[in-house]
């Protein structure tokens, strides 16, 4: 049975809806020549794919799921080969023998729960799995949130900041159609995302609530 896996278009979907997600604030240092901070109502940047693939929470869900898919794979594969032992002694087995029928019988009943659970089980893998995108992705916004309501950021546009590869015609094409064209580096507030969440979910450290009461405001430029 096969690792179930989203495909990164599924993914990209349950993270945005269009370009825009909701505020979101910080700044990675400014390099020479980098415009200011942005002020307040103003439009940050967001690099959402690349937030998911350094999540420690999202690693650390998803290795919980590929061991849950390991063991129903293992426990498939017992149940595949006891089946295929049936096959053969069926064939082995004369039509007219007393018991070929009741063996025939067993072999189609077990063969059909096999099939019906092992579709049960693709569909309880992938529905798991969006969940997982789907919990790390309201942690995501959650953090974005506070932080830019605490700083007064009007809007948050989804970019990306994956190399291209020359040679593979969706690496061009998604450039080319790619909302942000060029912006100025300290919009870029994926670094500063990046560690909120790992300050709050990495290392084992349990989740916390998000909120004003959970703790106080952090400035854009801080």
């Amino acid at each position: 049975m096969r690792k179930f896996q989203l495909t990164a278009a599924v993914a990209a979907g349950l993270l945005v809806t269009g370009f825009l997600v909701y505020s979101v604030v910080a700044q990675q240092p400014a390099g020479p020549g980098a415009a200011g901070p942005p002020a307040s109502g103003g439009i940050v940047l967001l690099d959402v794919n690349s937030v998911f693939k350094e999540n420690d929470h999202f690693k650390a869900l998803r290795a919980e799921m590929e061991r849950d898919v390991a063991r129903a794979e293992e426990a498939f594969k017992k149940e595949r080969e006891n089946l295929k032992q049936m096959a053969e002694v069926l064939k082995e087995t004369q039509s007219s023998a007393p018991d070929y029928r009741a063996k025939e019988e067993e072999f189609t009943r077990r063969s059909t729960d096999f099939n019906v659970k092992m579709q049960l089980q693709r569909k309880e893998f992938l529905q798991q799995e969006s969940r997982i995108y789907w919990t790390v992705y309201q942690e995501i916004q959650q953090e974005v949130d506070y932080v830019a309501q605490n700083n007064g950021f009007a809007m948050v546009l989804r970019f990306s900041n994956d190399p291209v590869d020359h040679d593979k015609p969706d690496d061009i094409l998604r450039e080319i159609n790619k909302q942000v064209v060029w912006n100025a580096r300290p919009l870029d507030i994926t670094p500063f995302i990046k560690k909120r969440l790992a300050d709050r979910y990495g290392a084992g450290r349990p989740a916390a609530p998000v909120g004003p009461a959970a703790r106080p405001g952090v400035p854009f430029n801080r």
